[in-house]
């Protein structure tokens, strides 16, 4: 809202600090204050004019530096401008609004810490048990590749080795051997490698001391040992059925 030129006249000799003074700090908080009062009435039967409402705020916000910049200069001149302009109890009103606010915003924050302890109270902690290892360690994996080499490994090389030389044999007519012999004689190789497999793994020893060179007397620990780790996933199976 604009002032005409008499209330700016009216306003300027009300407020003016000398006598050609025109523009001076308290002339504007003057008429800004005039302005402001103005549109204040004008919103109150027009609440849906958000520019005017936009506008409000700006003046106000002027105003409120201006005021800062002459209670920084001179406190007593500060006084006696709020005194005169009547915008004493505006300022009260915002200091009391600003106050409830913090008031409310300190007590949200005292509550949501409050309820949070409250729920770490109630939700017990839980302490992750440790899992403990089911798998094969190192030491005792590396052992029984070792023997798997000597006990499978070897007999299934025999067992290739077999076809080969049998082949040259009969090839270059050094002798005549049935190829029914030559597989019968592969096959066995092969079975003592699938036997070889199987002792090979059973008879590594899961202590850290290597054991007996054969570990017979592991093969009766590791078959139960087998027995009880696959106890568990044959029950899982058995549920969901």
């Amino acid at each position: 809202m604009t002032l005409d030129t008499a209330e700016k006249q009216k306003l300027i000799e009300s407020h003016q600090v000398h006598a050609t003074d025109t523009g001076s700090v308290e002339v504007q908080v003057a008429m800004l204050s005039e302005r402001i009062s103005k549109l204040s009435d004008h919103l109150q039967g027009n609440i849906h004019d958000y520019a005017s409402r936009q506008g409000l705020l700006k003046m106000i916000g002027k105003r409120k530096r201006l005021l800062s910049y002459i209670k920084s200069k001179n406190p007593q001149n500060y006084q006696d401008l709020i005194k005169k302009i009547g915008i004493r109890g505006w300022f009260l009103l915002m200091k009391k609004k600003q106050a409830k606010k913090k008031n409310f915003t300190k007590k949200k924050k005292i509550s949501e810490v409050d309820a949070f302890r409250n729920i770490e109270k109630k939700v017990p902690t839980i302490t992750p048990k440790t899992k403990q290892s089911s798998g094969i360690p190192k030491y005792v994996a590396d052992r029984m590749a070792r023997r798997i080499f000597f006990t499978a490994g070897i007999p299934t090389i025999m067992g290739m080795s077999v076809f080969v030389v049998s082949y040259i044999i009969v090839t270059r007519n050094i002798a005549e051997i049935p190829p029914s012999s030559t597989i019968a004689i592969s096959a066995l190789f092969f079975l003592l490698g699938l036997g070889g497999l199987s002792f090979g793994i059973l008879s590594a020893s899961w202590d850290k001391e290597p054991g007996s060179f054969f570990g017979i007397e592991n093969i009766p620990l590791n078959i139960e040992r087998a027995k009880a780790a696959f106890k568990p996933a044959s029950q899982n199976f058995d549920k969901k059925k």
